[in-house]
């Protein structure tokens, strides 16, 4: 089992095509291929990039196509691949909406920077910072307001 403190929190997009959400998902790995054979023009290129082993990445992009439901590339062979006219409208929506999420998050920063000031204000001398967050969430969370000392 895992060490409870070690747990973390996280918001993030995940796309599927089923009501149980159990089938593949479409989130951001998958994204960053698809951003990757939009700028190299090759799923390979861009396995290698990631230091991925194109086996890997054909299996993701296949596994996510057949639970979307629509093909998200084309493959040209030794030519390359292109994301499909369904692939770009899907991967920009998706992007509208990682988007989201990501200023979500950074609302959410904002706001615990806001309520520790607050505090402070008010004399609060002791801060117990318990967040379920990222490390580097938490770290900027701790530069930002002025707070010296995570105990």
């Amino acid at each position: 089992m895992a060490d409870k403190k070690n747990l973390h929190a996280q918001v993030k997009l995940m796309v599927s095509a089923t009501e149980d959400r159990k089938g593949p998902t479409f989130g951001k790995g998958a994204a960053t291929l698809l951003h990757g054979i939009e700028e190299n023009g090759s799923l390979n290129k861009t396995a290698k990039n990631l230091h991925m082993a194109y086996s890997k990445a054909w299996s993701m992009i296949k596994k996510v196509e057949e639970g979307l439901g629509f093909q998200l590339i084309e493959r040209y062979g030794a030519r390359g691949s292109k994301l499909t006219e369904d692939g770009e409208e899907f991967l920009k929506l998706y992007d509208v909406y990682d988007k989201k999420v990501e200023e979500f998050k950074e609302e959410g920063i904002q706001y615990t920077i806001r309520q520790i000031d607050e505090y402070r204000a008010m004399g609060v001398n002791g801060i117990h910072l318990y967040a379920l967050n990222k490390w580097k969430d938490v770290s900027r969370i701790i530069d930002e307001s002025g707070l010296c000392t995570l105990i």
